[in-house]
């Protein structure tokens, strides 16, 4: 039984540890002129998305989007280029 705890606990230690190398980035909101790359050309972003890591965002005037990064929210606000990576969002 010892033994059955022990494979437990190294399971559910796994787990966790490997969570942040599939971090989660949803699209929460989109305002005005907001668009994404995934290496193609720029298309719309819509709330509800699931983007991948090194997506590029790029925001308009008067315009913002909205991240959850991983659980972290995130504000990208008018005139921004960005690229997204696992759970962190780097200026280009």
């Amino acid at each position: 039984m010892k033994h059955m705890h022990t494979l437990l606990i190294i399971a559910i230690t796994l787990l966790f540890a490997a969570s942040p190398l599939f971090a989660a980035i949803t699209v929460v909101s989109v305002k005005g002129d907001a668009l994404y790359s995934d290496g193609g050309a720029f298309k719309p972003l819509q709330k509800g998305m699931q983007l991948k890591e090194g997506t590029k965002i790029q925001t308009g005037a008067k315009s913002q989007a909205v991240l959850d990064i991983d659980g972290h929210i995130v504000t990208i606000k008018s005139f921004t280029l960005i690229k997204v990576y696992k759970n962190i969002a780097k200026k280009d």
